[in-house]
């Protein structure tokens, strides 16, 4: 199993515990896995939607992990907050503007971009494998 593989295993194993029995570091893995898989998966504004009420926190993860990069641009996507509050349109949709849009893709591909980095700073988190 390479670094990456373990990292996962790690991700998994800790995300299953319940949050108060994570430690700080396990908690910071934790964030910054689920952060990277929701934005490659459904973009920042499902990261938004479903991690939104969380983001101090996280946000803080990905500092003390050394992804100051990272930090900053989720709290560049934080407009997203008042957009999802917002609900859905008739059609099923959030009401971002063009601008927004734009910012989004923007954003998105830049995480997307960062995110082997990311998943790289984590590696210094996990307890050492015997043998």
């Amino acid at each position: 199993m390479d670094d990456l593989e373990y990292l996962d295993v790690c991700a998994g194993k800790w995300a299953s515990l319940a949050a108060s029995r994570r430690t700080r570091q396990q908690q910071t893995v934790v964030d910054v896995v689920n952060t990277i898989g929701a934005v490659e998966g459904d973009g920042l504004h499902g990261f938004w939607n479903d991690y939104g009420s969380q983001m101090d926190r996280i946000i803080e993860s990905f500092r003390l992990a050394g992804i100051e990069d990272v930090a900053r641009m989720l709290t560049e996507s934080s407009f997203c907050r008042d957009v999802i509050g917002q609900g859905l349109d008739g059609e099923g949709h959030w009401k971002f503007s063009a601008d927004q849009e734009a910012a989004l893709d923007r954003l998105d591909s830049q995480i997307f971009a960062k995110a082997p980095d990311a998943r790289e700073a984590l590696l210094r988190f996990l307890p050492k494998r015997s043998g």
